[in-house]
């Protein structure tokens, strides 16, 4: 176990950690520019940064206010908004909106885990820096992704985003076999193969 939680963050400060990003549809207008945003979060720092006098002269998203340190950064995570799909897996040849992604994707293919836990005696690696990042509090125990309705914690946001569909009783994956639904996607994914696994006693 690691000796604070504080230390962990020291830790991670020298990763270079990957952002996600998501897409918007409509929703919070700008009442100078007129444009519509589905998320409140980018319409603020839409209004905040992009619409403000100072705004203008950053290196600032149009579409989601996000901020960047170059204009080339800014090109590059302009493509998130819009259908374009530019970079290509040679292997199995799933389509991606930027370069980072793809080369995140062909880990997958390569079985490359270039982050290592820093404890020495764990011995596990990674994909991605956020895995890293999510694996390294089970050494400290931190939870911090808490429900609001059952106050149930978890290390990953994704986990807490699943355990919400199970509040909002939503089960978005279906069996295209048998019709069957799941709120979990690695439940889903099992249930599939077991139909794969049922072919071969035929």
């Amino acid at each position: 176990m690691l000796s604070s939680i504080e230390q962990l963050k020291d830790i991670m400060d020298d990763y270079d950690l990957e952002s996600e990003t998501e897409s918007n549809d409509s929703g919070f207008q700008c009442s100078k520019c007129l444009k519509i945003f589905s998320y409140k979060d980018y319409y603020e720092r839409h209004v905040k940064y992009v619409c403000s006098d100072d705004g203008r002269k950053k290196k600032i998203c149009e579409e989601c206010g996000k901020k960047f340190r170059t204009a080339q950064q800014l090109r590059l995570h302009s493509v998130v908004h819009s259908d374009e799909k530019p970079f290509e897996c040679t292997i199995c040849h799933k389509a991606f909106k930027q370069a980072n992604a793809l080369k995140i994707h062909e880990r997958i293919h390569t079985d490359e885990r270039p982050f290592p836990c820093i404890i020495s005696s764990c011995g596990k690696a990674f994909r991605t820096s956020g895995n890293l990042r999510a694996h390294l509090l089970s050494h400290t125990g931190e939870k911090p992704f808490v429900c609001q309705e059952c106050n149930k914690a978890f290390t990953q946001s994704s986990s807490l985003k699943t355990h919400m569909i199970l509040h909002e009783n939503k089960k978005p994956y279906s069996c295209h076999e048998c019709g069957k639904e799941f709120a979990a996607l690695g439940n889903f994914r099992k249930h599939v193969k077991s139909h794969d696994s049922q072919e071969f006693l035929y």
